[in-house]
């Protein structure tokens, strides 16, 4: 029986949160297979500080070993997602899993077997005796396949190799731009699981990854709190931010999944507000030009993966203190549109199949100036504009109310007026309240320079109207 820590480590009891194993130094992995999000899977060898590899089966009807002459190769979650392969694949019989890196071979009955007495693959057969069985497995014709990548832009579609249409269904995954480093769940599953949990759904064949510029610089390699906030992925917690984030990608496009690259924030933290110094494609410490270096570096980085299709340039541009962003006019410091075009021509220098995603003015809301300089135009099948919706942002309660206590207010007073004028005769006007754009919809005069409308929703499921102003 394998005893429950690597050499040198001593077990550590911990009812609350699992058994772990200690070293000498502060790293620590999870005793027994419970914190690595595969049962297959236990911490029993160490390379470079991290888990490597598996030192005892205990998966069923799978045990150490391998086959060969695989008749297909893929990557799966764990190892019962491998079996799910085995039986979606016509003379599939038998399987090799590979816990890391997550390898799945499918091979035909009667492949040879050779023993692994390093214990690093798992093998068997495609399903096992008293496994649960569907006689409609799940069907994952909701992600994108690999044929039709890379995507393009042809008018208001998206456009695979094989010149059917495609809708981009992202789910954000929220956490490496804030201060822990590492996308929220990574504490009670690993990556892998979490991923063919996404899947799973059969609602979303996207994830829109957010990230801080300075949680992606080297400089930035200490991860608060790793053991804990790393516990179910403990062949990361010597890892640094950047390395994770790659662990992150590999694993969400492993399973089938898009990846949307998200340039939210600056520096590590909750995004956004008026007043945060991070409305503008720079700040007072990351000039434009390190801002462009980034871009290239991580369309550069992600180049080969071809399930990372899109790079969002910058989450919600909107207003500074100083600053109203522009869009056309030519100005350096506010001119969104010129720094969007130096932007998507970094991306794409780097790569050049890459979608790349152009946030509109004010927290994304408004895009009535992209005829004034028209992007997609210039970069044609690349570029995708967004635009983000909050109602509270349109028209919160407190407004509606405040504008029906100064109608109010301006009736009575109209009505006194007339009464102390002893006027003979009352005229009666009528008067409508009309929507200050200033108030409504913040700086939406000056985004938009023209008449426009703006939504108004009095309550959640309550019909809709439109008002002019």
């Amino acid at each position: 029986m394998a005893e429950p820590c690597p050499e040198s480590f001593h077990l550590e009891r911990d009812e609350q949160h699992g058994d772990r194993c200690r070293g000498n130094s502060s790293w620590t992995c999870p005793a027994g297979c419970v914190a690595t999000g595969d049962p297959s899977f236990h911490c029993c060898s160490l390379s470079n500080f991290r888990c490597a590899g598996p030192c005892r089966a205990e998966h069923g009807c799978l045990g150490p070993g391998r086959y060969a002459l695989p008749m297909m190769q893929t990557n799966a979650a764990n190892a019962s997602d491998c079996q799910r392969r085995c039986t979606e694949l016509d003379g599939c019989s038998l399987i090799t899993f590979w816990p890391l890196p997550g390898d799945c071979h499918l091979h035909p009955s009667g492949a040879p077997f050779h023993k692994d007495t390093a214990g690093a693959s798992l093998c068997g057969p495609g399903r096992c005796e008293g496994a649960e069985s569907s006689s409609s497995p799940p069907s994952n014709h909701h992600l994108v396949p690999s044929w039709a990548l890379p995507l393009r832009v042809v008018g208001s579609r998206l456009v695979g190799q094989d010149q059917q249409s495609y809708q981009l269904a992202c789910v954000n995954w929220y956490g490496a731009h804030m201060e822990m480093l590492v996308n929220d769940g990574v504490n009670v599953k690993g990556l892998a699981q979490i991923a063919a949990d996404i899947v799973k759904l059969q609602a979303f064949n996207c994830v829109r990854l957010p990230y801080s510029l300075d949680s992606l610089n080297l400089s930035a390699a200490e991860i608060p709190q790793r053991f804990s906030s790393l516990c179910h992925n403990p062949e990361l917690q010597a890892a640094t931010p950047l390395e994770i984030f790659d662990a992150t990608v590999e694993a969400l496009t492993d399973a089938g999944l898009l990846i949307v690259l998200n340039h939210h924030v600056f520096h590590r933290g909750w995004c956004c507000s008026a007043d945060d110094g991070e409305g503008l494609w720079y700040t007072e410490d990351y000039q434009e030009s390190t801002w462009l270096q980034h871009l290239s570096f991580m369309a550069t980085r992600y180049r080969a993966n071809a399930r990372v299709v899109g790079l969002d340039l910058k989450n919600e541009i909107r207003s500074t203190e100083e600053i109203t962003p522009s869009w056309g006019t030519g100005d350096l410091t506010s001119d969104w549109a010129r720094a969007a075009r130096l932007g998507t021509q970094r991306v794409l220098q780097a790569d050049p199949e890459m979608l790349v995603v152009i946030s509109g003015l004010e927290y994304s809301m408004y895009l009535c100036r992209v005829p004034d300089a028209p992007l997609h135009l210039e970069f044609r099948s690349h570029i995708i504009y967004t635009s983000h919706e909050y109602d509270w942002y349109l028209s919160p309660p407190q407004f509606l109310q405040s504008r029906a206590f100064e109608a109010s207010a301006l009736f009575l007073a109209s009505m006194l007026m007339g009464l102390l004028g002893a006027l003979g005769v009352l005229a009666l006007v009528a008067w409508r309240p009309r929507l200050s754009s200033k108030v409504a919809c913040p700086r939406a005069a000056r985004a938009c320079g023209r008449p426009f409308r703006c939504r108004l929703v009095t309550q959640a499921g309550a019909n809709q109207r439109q008002s002019p102003f």
